[in-house]
């Protein structure tokens, strides 16, 4: 559990980077960060939709605050920006930004926990001495 927890914190902080620099896609961030998350599916797929909600938010942020495009997902949001001219419009924006990766979250965790089956201990040691793997 704890490597979920620790894959899911690398991926805020890439995303947070992913989603505020221009430069720096999605999988540069992925790529970047990858030697830091533990070899298993969950924890990559975990990581890896974690990167791409983060990115996404954050990079809208950057637009509605400062008026640059981060992620490349919100180059939208910078053409729509010349339409919030009131705090009021501002704040509904990002308002509904948020929801929309926070719904984004919870359905990709919910599903994560519907598609991936979980593995008895025996389940798992029978697989690592079939695959000669050792976590001495």
């Amino acid at each position: 559990m704890i490597e979920y927890v620790w894959a899911m914190s690398v991926g805020i902080v890439s995303g947070i980077l992913t989603g505020l620099l221009p430069t720096m896609t999605p999988t540069i961030g992925f790529l970047l960060f990858l030697p830091l998350i533990h070899n298993d599916p969950v924890s990559l797929m975990v990581f890896a939709l974690t990167i791409g909600i983060g990115a996404q938010f954050f990079g809208s942020q950057a637009v509605f605050y400062y008026r640059i495009a981060g992620e490349t997902s919100s180059y939208p949001v910078l053409i729509e920006s010349k339409n919030f001219n009131t705090p009021k419009k501002v704040y509904e924006a990002i308002e509904v930004t948020t929801y929309g990766s926070l719904t984004a979250t919870v359905l990709s965790l919910i599903l994560l926990m519907v598609l991936l089956p979980s593995r008895s201990e025996e389940h798992t040691s029978e697989l690592q001495s079939r695959f000669g793997i050792s976590y001495a």
